[in-house]
């Protein structure tokens, strides 16, 4: 998940700017991180933090990255 983020810097500051790859890339696999990470060592608590944290992540990234503003 780390590396899919940095990736997702790298092709942001080269210049690819594209709204579902900034959503995917950086706002997603952030919080997913944090869930395996709860998962693989049974943390449960992490894994429930985990969940909203994705859910109001990735909805701001859309909100902000992908929905057209008129």
């Amino acid at each position: 998940m780390i590396l899919i983020n940095f990736a997702g810097w790298i092709l942001y500051y080269t210049g690819h700017q594209y709204g579902w790859l900034i959503v995917i890339s950086q706002f997603a696999v952030v919080p997913l991180y944090y869930l395996f990470f709860g998962l693989w060592q049974k943390n449960y608590l992490l894994v429930g933090a985990a969940v909203p944290f994705f859910v109001i992540h990735t909805v701001n990234g859309v909100m902000n990255f992908t929905v057209n503003k008129a």
